[in-house]
């Protein structure tokens, strides 16, 4: 396990996929580092294995299972929408529509699973030139994030470090009674 740079995770399990690249690959590093466990889940079989072996050398299953299965674990649920999810797009309609539906599920998932102390909430950023967003756009990530910084009305660049540490925030008991929110982390691209 790696030095935590906090223990406001401590003890805590995250199941992120999409975790080999990218913002998963920063949200697993950044709630590894801030204490929690992480499992890796991923179609890049061989690079998430990689990861999960370097991270999880000393996980409790044991205790861990036996205690979500008592009750006495509180839980939160952290979906990755985009800032397409409060916002039409004409040109990208079914990547828009689908985040759309993350919202909506999360709203409806928080209300229902907030009898059994598991929050639900989502994180929507705003353009990070990642290495799919770079080659989908046809960019190197220098143009790309020039690109992008000018979508946003703070000054500086979004990375995936931003987004990883909302994600952290939603984690922690600092948002323990925060449910059903999306938490827009796009520089006010958005608002």
């Amino acid at each position: 396990m790696t030095s935590h740079t906090s223990n406001k995770l401590d003890g805590k399990v995250a199941v992120i996929t999409g975790s080999t690249s990218g913002i998963g690959e920063e949200m697993a590093c950044q709630l590894a580092n801030r204490g929690a466990y992480v499992v890796i889940a991923d179609i890049q079989d061989k690079k998430g294995h990689d990861i999960a072996m370097s991270r999880m050398s000393n996980w409790p299953w044991k205790a861990f299972l036996l205690s979500m299965f008592a009750g006495a674990i509180k839980g939160s649920i952290i979906c990755m929408a985009s800032a397409a999810a409060s916002t039409g797009n004409e040109t990208y309609i079914d990547y828009t529509m689908s985040k759309h539906a993350v919202l909506g599920l999360v709203r409806s998932a928080s209300k229902q699973l907030g009898a059994y102390s598991i929050r639900v909430n989502c994180v929507s950023p705003g353009a990070v030139a990642t290495t799919l967003l770079c080659r989908v756009s046809g960019v190197s990530q220098e143009e790309g994030e020039r690109i992008y910084e000018s979508t946003s009305s703070l000054k500086g660049v979004l990375k995936a470090k931003h987004v990883a540490d909302a994600v952290a925030f939603l984690a922690s008991e600092e948002a323990e009674f925060i449910n059903g929110h999306n938490l827009a982390v796009d520089g006010g691209w958005a608002g």
